[in-house]
């Protein structure tokens, strides 16, 4: 196995001269690992908590425990670290410029360490203004493969027509060797929750394109899946029940889950981010069916079978089948979640559940694909 070369987030700021900047942060620990950096103020780190999308019950009193005793400037038991940064450097002074202060010094920010075990690691920051208000959220990688990811998100929400509900919009972006970002404006709030389905039926039907009409081979996440399993004996099932399928593509997230989603408390805005496998003419469903089968492996710990009676679940719901109409797949729906789950496994192979979403996918496919 070769060993993963991995990037911190302080290398973002790396300089050829003499570092120039240090700043002194709470960092926040997750199994041993150091995944989220605070600003020192009580005020700027207890709204810096809303970078971490705890989604288990455990992990949600976690971090209500400590933003409450941040606003009330109680003391917490947290590692204090000092970082010396470049800040002159051109990351740096994209920073600067996005919440207007001068360049050579750096915003008062938050940083959320992306997956610790992939080679394509990002980094989420929040930047606060000078008024001590979150103001932006930047996405920054370095590296071949994180900066491919995010040339690709940032390609992609500049390409989404004007409007589209539920993608936010891209404010600037940066791409300069060794560095590349993108920045959003911030969006509080918490992920939705999990039986949303009405709410995820208004929005998933806003994705559809009823003006196009596409066969399963021409959609590119199909063909990365065929790339992967040509010869798979369940692939060419599949492909021989989709012979003479079409359907409306839709929007495709490719990792819609709770914890990518914003939901305003006031408004009931919903704001899906990390769009990194991002695709303006994707299968129709097969995010639907991530939302439900990810929290389940993830979170919810479920077994196969249970998740399968999830998705069955989810099937028999009005508005699932409302969305299932308008895209053209009913009466598809079963061999189109097996599907989903092979590219589960065979594409997208998620480093935390693969053997559980292999066993659902074994169950899947003797329940749904026997005759």
């Amino acid at each position: 196995m070769t060993e993963l070369t991995l990037v911190d987030w302080t290398e973002l700021f790396e300089s050829k001269s003499a570092a120039d900047f240090s700043t002194e942060m709470l960092v926040v620990e997750k199994s041993g690992t150091r995944f989220l950096f605070l600003p020192k103020s009580p005020a700027q780190a207890a709204n810096a908590l809303s970078l971490y999308p705890a989604q288990t019950a455990r992990a949600k009193l976690a971090r209500s425990l400590l933003h409450t005793a941040l606003q009330l400037r109680l003391p917490v038991p947290l590692e204090k670290s000092s970082f010396t940064l470049a800040g002159k450097e051109p990351f740096a002074r994209f920073l600067a410029g996005l919440v207007d202060i001068p360049a050579g010094s750096l915003p008062d920010m938050a940083v959320l360490s992306g997956n610790p075990r992939s080679e394509a690691r990002r980094y989420i920051f929040l930047l606060f203004d000078k008024q001590n208000r979150p103001a932006f959220v930047v996405k920054a990688g370095r590296g071949d493969a994180a900066r491919q990811l995010i040339r690709h998100e940032a390609t992609f929400l500049h390409s989404v027509p004007g409007g589209t509900p539920g993608l936010p919009l891209l404010r600037a972006s940066f791409d300069t060797e060794p560095v590349s970002a993108f920045a959003l404006d911030f969006v509080t709030g918490d992920s939705p929750r999990p039986d949303a389905w009405p709410t995820l039926g208004k929005l998933f039907s806003a994705w559809i394109n009823p003006g196009k009409t596409m066969r399963i081979h021409e959609t590119r996440v199909w063909q990365s899946l065929e790339q992967t399993s040509a010869t798979d004996p369940l692939f060419k099932n599949l492909s021989l029940k989709f012979t003479d399928f079409s359907f409306h593509p839709a929007i495709f997230h490719g990792d819609f889950a709770p914890w990518n989603i914003k939901v305003s408390s006031r408004e009931q805005t919903w704001r899906v981010l990390d769009w990194e496998r991002g695709d303006l003419a994707g299968i129709p469903s097969w995010d639907w069916l991530h939302y439900i089968v990810q929290p389940g492996v993830l979170v919810g710990r479920k077994t196969p079978e249970e998740l399968l009676q999830a998705i069955e679940r989810l099937f028999a719901n009005g508005a699932f089948q409302d969305y299932a109409r308008l895209a053209k797949i009913h009466g598809q729906e079963r061999p189109l979640a097996v599907a989903y789950l092979l590219h589960l496994v065979n594409v997208i192979r998620p480093s935390e559940g693969l053997e559980t979403n292999k066993s659902l996918l074994a169950l899947a496919a003797q329940r749904w694909l026997a005759n």
